[in-house]
């Protein structure tokens, strides 16, 4: 609405043939109880976990990962403020997410930068690194400042902002949408300590969420997330035909962020992405140079990356299938990781403990992702630090390849006992490049 006709083709053109955002995950999310007042706001809403089949499992989440939404109602008075009081999970990263009604990105805080409560701590020093001595289970108080406009200098600490809205923007994206994210909790889903408590502070009062008024509407949105969206048609999602060489690709979420394109970012994660077809050859291999993380023993004085996983995903669908997380991951005796992915049917009977294995899934095309979740400053060749064109070469070892290769002769390497190197350079030598691949991914990853 409101939009040219010159306008609207070129946001369709923008949108099907360069950074396409998964419809199927857009639709789920646009409507969040559209139909209905929403009074005060709704708790915390379960909007993935791996275990829960089919439960928000679209725009590419990873499956160490568990989301959970909480919404405040568009209607909100000027000067209020969402109040969070929680408690630092058992879990390698949790953080906070400010996006609006559509779920496009605004504001974030990970966990180490997070103030403890009085008499707490805080067992995060920084991005990587944690305290030995220092436990999970401290407290804190964290507010998301409502329609605000954050300082530009000296801004409070653990405040989060969501910044007013457009005049534009329709009564949905006028709400907030409040995520709290934790990867690879211990104890249960929440790292054993719960979920943060949530009080609406209003010039005219605070409110507890749930608020009593928004029942209906809360539940119509827990309904919402539990119903899995359709796929879509494979001939809209670029790359058209992904290439018989596939490439691994920056993807700049910030970006497509910035357009309006993209749901549920997490700026915390560093993302590459290649597209590749199941019908190419048996198995896909991916290769590169595992970094050091935040829970490894000490190789170094500070640990690259907090957190790294690398995920299969339908591209149409958006879907996850499986993912390794650097804990799932032996690295070889060059220090590389190496995973095959295939279907179930071409799985290698055999895997030396060197290789993990993905499921590719039932789709045709698929979308295989890597995390890095919060590089270090000082991790010269993380994700994060290199850019789109000059990646291929600003990281090095680090930088993951990928290649086809035939089932028998991955099954001739491995029992001649040829290493993960020398079998991905034998299977990735003879592969003919035909079309090549415009983009890496569609979508947005969480």
């Amino acid at each position: 609405m409101g939009v040219s006709a010159g306008g609207a083709i070129l946001r369709w053109i923008v949108t099907c043939t360069v950074i396409w955002v998964a419809p199927a995950a857009y639709a789920q999310l646009l409507p969040l109880g559209a139909s209905q007042k929403l009074e005060v706001g709704c708790d915390w809403v379960l909007a993935y976990d791996a275990e829960v089949a089919g439960l928000g499992n679209f725009a590419f989440p990873e499956t160490g990962a568990r989301y959970w939404v909480a919404l405040v109602s568009d209607t909100v008075s000027p000067g209020s403020r969402l109040k969070i009081e929680g408690r630092y999970p058992e879990a390698r990263y949790s953080a906070f997410h400010i996006h609006d009604g559509k779920l496009f990105f605004l504001d974030a805080i990970s966990d180490n930068q997070i103030a403890p409560a009085p008499g707490s701590d805080n067992r995060n020093l920084d991005r990587t690194r944690r305290a030995a001595t220092v436990e999970s289970g401290g407290a804190y108080t964290v507010y998301a400042q409502i329609n605000a406009v954050p300082p530009a200098f000296d801004p409070p600490i653990n405040t989060i902002y969501r910044r007013p809205p457009q005049a534009l923007d329709g009564k949905v994206k006028r709400r907030t949408a409040v995520a709290y994210r934790t990867y690879l909790a211990e104890g249960d889903n929440t790292g054993g300590v719960g979920l943060p408590a949530l009080t609406l502070e209003t010039p005219e009062g605070a409110f507890s969420l749930p608020h009593a008024a928004d029942a209906e509407v809360c539940a119509g949105i827990k309904a919402q997330l539990r119903t899995p969206p359709p796929s879509l048609p494979i001939s809209l999602l670029p790359p058209l035909i992904p290439s018989r060489r596939p490439v691994f690709e920056k993807f700049d979420g910030a970006a497509i962020n910035a357009l309006g394109l993209g749901v549920g970012l997490n700026p915390h994660n560093g993302f590459m992405t290649a597209k590749v077809d199941r019908d190419y050859d048996d198995l896909l291999l991916v290769r590169g140079r595992l970094p050091h993380f935040t829970t490894q023993a000490a190789v170094g004085s500070v640990p690259q990356v907090r957190f790294w996983s690398i995920c299969q995903n339908g591209a149409s669908s958006t879907r996850v299938h499986g993912c390794l997380a650097d804990r799932d991951i032996e690295p070889d005796a060059a220090g590389f990781y190496n995973v095959v992915i295939s279907s179930h049917v071409a799985r290698p009977a055999s895997l030396p403990s060197a290789y993990g294995w993905l499921n590719f899934g039932p789709e045709k095309i698929g979308v295989t992702i890597i995390r890095e979740l919060l590089a270090h400053p000082d991790f010269n060749e993380s994700i994060e630090r290199a850019s789109k064109a000059g990646a291929a070469t600003e990281r090095g070892d680090f930088m993951p390849k990928v290649t086809y290769c035939a089932q028998a002769d991955f099954d001739v390497a491995i029992a001649a006992g040829q290493s993960p190197g020398d079998t991905f350079a034998a299977c990735s030598a003879p592969a003919a490049s035909l079309l090549p691949s415009l983009l890496p991914l569609a979508g947005t990853q969480r």
